[in-house]
């Protein structure tokens, strides 16, 4: 059984499309269909329900996904062990936009140079979208703005840099800001 195709029905599961799982995997989305129909062979069972550009799993695609979950983290923990101490895997990082274009690209290069099987995905975003998803699991990190409330104990913060930021406006609206100043 091939577990690309257990990792496609992960991915279309998690998605509940087609076209998500898709875009997930890196793939056409005709790769993902072909991939379903061919673990559906396999299986000799019905897996998804389509119902227009969306999907539902069927009885048997709720079976097969606990041990389709279970074979996939043993295969991912056998990966890692015949690296032979090498970092590997993958990282899901989080960024606001100023951080991609001033911190990710050396961060990439030297992820890139000093481990080399670590498998990188970034996702833009705003600062409270990425701390939402931070927060469901779906980021390992994000670079973002410090939140200013108290952030829940599973996570701890680490400054990267401070930035000044400055206001500029038409010079007609300076008192304005002046008085903003003053409080």
């Amino acid at each position: 059984m091939n577990t690309r195709f257990l990792a496609t029905l992960r991915a279309v599961a998690h998605h509940g499309s087609l076209a998500g799982a898709a875009r997930q995997l890196n793939l056409a989305t005709a790769s993902v269909s072909d991939h379903i129909r061919a673990l559906e062979k396999e299986l000799n069972a019905t897996l998804l329900i389509r119902r227009g550009r969306n999907v539902a799993l069927t009885e048997a695609g709720q079976v097969v996904l606990g041990p389709a979950a279970d074979i996939l983290l043993k295969v991912d923990e056998l990966r890692q062990l015949v690296q032979l101490g090498e970092l590997s895997g993958h990282l899901r990082v989080g960024s606001i936009a100023t951080a991609l274009i001033s911190i990710m690209p050396s961060a990439l290069r030297l992820m890139a140079e000093h481990h080399p099987r670590i498998l990188l995905k970034v996702v833009p975003g705003t600062s409270a979208h990425l701390y939402r998803i931070l927060e469901r699991g779906d980021l390992d990190c994000a670079l973002i703005v410090r939140p200013r409330f108290p952030l829940p104990k599973s996570l701890f913060w680490s400054e990267i840099r401070r930035e000044p930021l400055a206001l500029i406006s038409p010079s007609n609206l300076s008192y304005g800001v002046r008085a903003m100043d003053s409080d």
